[in-house]
C-alpha cells in the first residue's frame, strides 16, 4: 500500500498549482497533508459512506 501512496504522492507534486485557481491550490495542499497523515497512521477509520460524507465538507 505504501508503494501506491507513493505514486499518488508523485503525481499530486508534479501538479502545476501555480496557476490554478486558489481553491485548487487548496485542495492540493489538503491533500498532500492527508496523505501525509495516513502514510504516519494518523488517518481516521470509517465506512464508505460517512468517507463520501466528509469528501461532500470539502
Amino acid at each position: 500500500m505504501a508503494h501506491r501512496h507513493s505514486n499518488l504522492k508523485k503525481s499530486i507534486s508534479k501538479l502545476n498549482v501555480s496557476d490554478s485557481k486558489d481553491e485548487a491550490k487548496e485542495f492540493a495542499l489538503r491533500t498532500d497533508k492527508a496523505l501525509k497523515r495516513i502514510e504516519d497512521g494518523k488517518g481516521k477509520k470509517m465506512n464508505a459512506k460517512k468517507f463520501l460524507k466528509e469528501l461532500e465538507k470539502w
